[in-house]
């Protein structure tokens, strides 16, 4: 390709000169917008790679009469890698109803399914302004399975009280307890007090300790008489 071909070469027909100027615009427009296009899908994609999301989305984007085009956000076979992709399913023939579209809980055959950024530029175009809805998709059955795993909070368990060790009071403390010492020391005082009454009241009343005590006394006493 001869990069310094103009935008559009000449033509002898003159109308067919008008129609290429009017049009380069449009086209040129168009070719912009495809690649807009295929730079959100792949920064999109490379986005959800980066976060490790491996939970699978879809969102239908156009339902037709006997299939339905779907984006996905799943596992491609042929990368082994998850990526965006458009997915072509056909309804599941059964029931009485006859022919039934795909669902959440019943999916139809697919029919094909290709990485999103290598379809066809119509699928990419018409595919694109629904990329935010397979977003919220996508958000929404995180926010389920995240549901599910929480958990009530175990209940604590009472710690087991510690064993006391016998505490040996010291002096200090001892002595400045009002015990049974001191209480005793009263006691005894009280004896003794009683004991030297008791000898005291024995002295005055056994006279015979006195004379072998006071000979002189006694021989006074016997003079005198």
């Amino acid at each position: 390709m001869n990069l310094n071909q103009p935008t559009h070469p000449s033509f002898q027909n003159l109308e067919l000169q008008k129609a290429i100027s009017e049009a380069t615009p449009t086209f040129d427009s168009y070719f912009n917008l495809l690649d807009k296009i295929s730079r959100d899908i792949e920064g999109l994609e490379s986005y959800l790679l980066g976060k490790g999301i491996t939970t699978e989305a879809r969102w239908c984007f156009f339902d037709g009469e006997q299939c339905a085009d779907y984006i996905e956000w799943g596992y491609d076979e042929g990368s082994q890698k998850f990526r965006l992709q458009h997915a072509v399913y056909v309804w599941r023939a059964g029931g009485t109803d006859g022919d039934k579209k795909i669902s959440d809980k019943q999916e139809g055959r697919v029919k094909s399914k290709n990485p999103l950024i290598e379809s066809p530029t119509e699928v990419r175009v018409r595919s694109f302004q629904a990329l935010p809805n397979l977003i919220e998709s996508l958000r929404l059955e995180i926010e389920r399975i995240k549901g599910s795993f929480q958990m009530a909070p175990a209940t604590p368990v009472p710690a087991k009280p510690e064993a006391k060790s016998p505490k040996v009071q010291s002096k200090d403390v001892l002595a400045s307890t009002p015990t049974q010492e001191v209480r005793s020391e009263h006691v005894v005082g009280s004896t003794l007090i009683e004991e030297e009454e008791d000898l005291s009241y024995f002295e005055l009343s056994n006279p015979t300790s006195q004379e072998e005590d006071n000979p002189t006394d006694l021989n006074k006493m016997l003079g005198s008489s």
